[in-house]
């Protein structure tokens, strides 16, 4: 298995494209405040696990915290500032 295979898992649908985690699933807002209990603070059972979790992680020889892939997809793939260093480099 590739490299980001071992990190995303493999989440093709049957005839091909790629099946999005949030495919006929709440969205993160909706899970969050159907497990908001006014006047408590917290989440109530279950509301610290988001609703692609399971199905995200069950084929990946990784595991992610939840929201961890957010992040390193955002902030460590997005574009770089180096290109003088390249250039300088080269």
């Amino acid at each position: 298995m590739s490299f980001f295979g071992k990190l995303f898992g493999s989440h093709r649908g049957e005839n091909g494209p790629d099946v999005m985690p949030w495919d006929a699933r709440p969205s993160i807002y909706d899970h969050i405040r159907a497990h908001v209990e006014p006047g408590k603070p917290g989440l109530t059972k279950g509301g610290e696990s988001l609703p692609d979790e399971i199905r995200m992680n069950e084929r990946s020889e990784i595991r992610w915290a939840p929201g961890a892939m957010d992040g390193v997809m955002s902030h460590h793939m997005g574009p770089g500032s180096n290109d003088e260093s390249v250039r300088k480099a080269v």
